[in-house]
């Protein structure tokens, strides 16, 4: 256990559920943006959140309606620990945009109190309070979200029933640009319903376009990999209602850029580049696209996180 005097400070990368052609089974780590969570010992017992800043302030402290105070209580549960326990939670991911918000809550607090308890448990053993606590806020979490923030860079999930995941190979050097409209009216389908409105076709292909994908991870085919997006027939339908993303997507197309998808079932989205400078160029494509909607973007210039949640 750590000095009870002492306090620790916590990064936690978003993650970008269903990444590249892995709608429902594919998650990647960002750098940015990323929540802070501080810890500290208290006078007291159990788990509890003392402040709640950034996208989330103003959010309930109780530990049934916070996902990083349930996911530490959860933990301290199973290793029937009675110290008091006290989060600080900087919330800079934004809520309800598809980059895990509510997962990476709940890892950065499973994550910081198994650190002050002394680091009894390893990162594995962390998964299943961290997919607990975010299931219980949104049931549908898939389980890749949780492992890509745990383990950083991109996760397949396999079985959500066993927690079964692979960790893929990613060629390096890698750049992301993560956007997200902020005056937009956009509501998120649910998972299950939204997938059974494409045809048994449509999501024969997607299956071989994600085989396709995985095997230009591994082979380090950024042609392949290029081709695999634009042929993503599951973001396209998504992006039909974020107002400019398909004028970018068409814009971004003709450039030396890998790909772009949404994040999760939107709206935040993506664009994957192979060096910083195609990266930039993007970035100012992509907002003179969104120009003529009105459509108000919040961006960051980042890399792929390959390490996950840590200390800082």
């Amino acid at each position: 256990m750590r000095d009870k005097n002492t306090g620790i400070k916590v990064f936690v990368p978003c993650a970008i559920a269903g990444f590249g052609s892995g709608k429902g089974s594919i998650s990647v780590a960002s750098s940015l943006p990323g929540d802070e969570i501080t810890g500290r010992f208290y006078d007291g017992k159990g788990v509890t959140a003392h402040a709640i800043t950034g996208f989330k302030k103003g959010l309930s402290l109780d530990v049934s309606q916070n996902s990083a105070v349930l996911a530490g209580d959860l933990l301290c549960n199973f290793l029937k620990a009675d110290e008091g326990i006290q989060l600080d939670i900087h919330n800079k991911i934004p809520i309800g945009f598809g980059l895990s918000s509510c997962a990476a809550s709940a890892v950065g607090g499973a994550f910081a109190v198994n650190e002050l308890l002394g680091r009894p448990l390893e990162r594995y053993d962390l998964v299943s309070f961290a997919i607990e606590a975010t299931r219980k806020f949104i049931p549908g979490t898939d389980d890749s979200q949780v492992l890509s923030i745990i383990f950083g860079g991109a996760i397949l999930s396999r079985n959500s029933e066993s927690e079964s995941f692979q960790k893929l190979y990613l060629p390096r050097g890698l750049f992301l640009n993560v956007f997200y409209p902020q005056n937009i009216a956009y509501k998120a389908p649910e998972f299950t319903s939204w997938i059974t409105t494409f045809s048994a076709q449509t999501l024969f292909n997607y299956t071989n376009q994600m085989c396709g994908f995985i095997s230009s991870m591994y082979t380090s085919n950024l042609n392949l990999m290029k081709d695999c997006f634009f042929k993503n027939e599951l973001d396209t339908s998504l992006g039909k209602n974020i107002p400019g993303y398909l004028d970018a997507l068409a814009a971004i197309e003709k450039t030396g850029v890998i790909g772009m998808g949404v994040a999760g079932l939107g709206p935040a989205f993506y664009v994957l580049s192979p060096n910083s400078l195609i990266a930039e160029e993007c970035n100012e494509l992509v907002r003179t696209c969104f120009i003529p909607h009105k459509t108000e973007l919040q961006s960051f210039q980042t890399t792929i996180d390959m390490n996950g949640v840590r200390l800082c």
